[in-house]
Formats: structure tokens, sequence, C-alpha cells
């Protein structure tokens, strides 16, 4: 559920990007490996529009899960813009990011095609502490790019492994 996830934002960002007319790749990865080398280069005045998943946890009321036989987590995704020739268009990207999820903060399989395992999904803009913020470019290799950070919340992994008890418990 979290790549088909990802692959949805990843198809949806690729579309808002097409109709703007300005030269831009999507990738979902960071830009550095885990050997250091580069995993991928942006060609002269073309802007790289990065998706990273920072962070995962369940989402659990107190101490009661959410659904029996599932697990509804709670995903943190970085959206990072580079253009070491146009900062200014890295930072129009950016906000063409924040305008797309401030107009579409909620997705269900009926407004969301291609996401009809998961049953609802709320962005909402999280904010991160300065000292947290390096962290996660000192963890990821890379030079601090303009970012947006996005929680998604509520997305509920079945367990399709797990059948129904069957019989009773009775005599116990």
């Amino acid at each position: 559920m979290i790549s088909i996830l990802t692959e949805f934002l990843q198809n949806e960002l690729i579309d808002l990007i097409s109709t703007s007319g300005k030269n831009v790749k999507v990738h979902v990865g960071p830009i550095i490996g885990a050997e250091g080398e580069v995993q991928i280069v942006n060609a002269a005045g073309e802007s790289l529009l990065l998706i990273n998943l920072i962070n995962l946890s369940e989402e659990i009321y107190g101490t009661v899960k959410m659904q029996p036989n599932a697990t509804t987590l709670n995903l943190k995704y970085m959206f990072s813009v580079s253009n070491s020739e146009n900062h200014l268009e890295a930072l129009s990207i950016l906000s063409d990011v924040i305008s797309y999820f401030t107009n579409h903060h909620t997705f269900t399989p009926d407004n969301g095609p291609g996401i009809e395992g998961l049953r609802q999904m709320n962005f909402k803009m999280y904010n991160m502490e300065d000292k947290d913020l390096s962290g996660v470019f000192i963890s990821m290799g890379m030079k601090k790019i303009p970012s947006v950070f996005y929680e998604c919340r509520m997305v509920t992994i079945k367990n399709a492994t797990t059948s129904p008890m069957s019989g009773s418990l009775a005599g116990w």
C-alpha cells in the first residue's frame, strides 16, 4: 500500500507539472545512494522534484488500534525541488506542490484513481524543527534544498494472510 500511495503521488505531481509548462523531472527516492553516489542528475535548466518517505508511524488512539487485523499508518513525505541554475523556478515548483495539497488534501478511491486498496488519506503540512530538518538532509547525504513536508494520515494496511478465527471458544 505504501508503494501504491507513493506512485499515486508521483503520477499526480507529474500531471500537475505537465500542465505548468515547466521543465521538471519527478523522482521518487533520494538523490544520493547508500554509497554516496549521485543516483539521478537533472539536465541543464531542468528542475528535479524529489519525493521521499521520511518516516512512518502507527495511528493509535490512546492504547487502542484503529482496526483489528489492520495497521493504520501516518506517513511523512518530503517534497524537495532542486535547480542549481534557477532557484526561483525551484521555489515556484515548490509553491505548486503546496497549492496542490491545499486544494487536494483528502483522497478516497472515488477521487484518487489507482488507490482502490486504500480507504481515505488526509494530507496536512507537517512543520519540522530546524534541528530535525538538518538531520533529515544529513542522513540523506544531501545539501539543504527548498522542501516542504506533508503528513499523510490514515493509510490502512490490512493483513491479507490473517483469516477469521473459526470455531468456538466455549469451554475455555
